[in-house]
C-alpha cells in the first residue's frame, strides 16, 4: 500500500507491526502549526464495564450490550 502524508511536517518514527496476519504502521509527524485549537476541559468521566450491562456512565447512564446469545437461542 501507499498513501501520502496527511499531515505537513516532518516523520519523526515509524513502528511496523505484525498483528493476527495483519501488517499496521505507526507514524510520528512533527507537525510545526497545529491546526486545532486545545480542547476544553470538559472534566472527568468514569465508564464502568460489566457483564449485565456493557457500560454504565458516572453520569447513571446505562448502555445494554449486545446479547447475541439471546437473540440466536431460539435457532438452537
Amino acid at each position: 500500500m501507499r498513501e501520502a502524508l496527511r499531515f505537513p511536517g516532518k516523520i519523526l518514527s515509524a513502528v511496523i507491526f505484525r498483528m493476527t496476519h495483519r501488517w499496521f504502521v505507526s507514524i510520528t509527524v512533527d507537525v510545526p502549526n497545529p491546526s486545532r485549537a486545545p480542547a476544553e476541559n470538559q472534566g472527568a468521566a468514569g465508564v464502568d464495564s460489566g457483564v449485565s450491562l456493557l457500560a454504565t456512565h458516572s453520569t447513571g447512564e446505562r448502555i445494554a450490550g449486545p446479547e447475541p446469545y439471546r437473540a440466536l437461542l431460539g435457532r438452537l
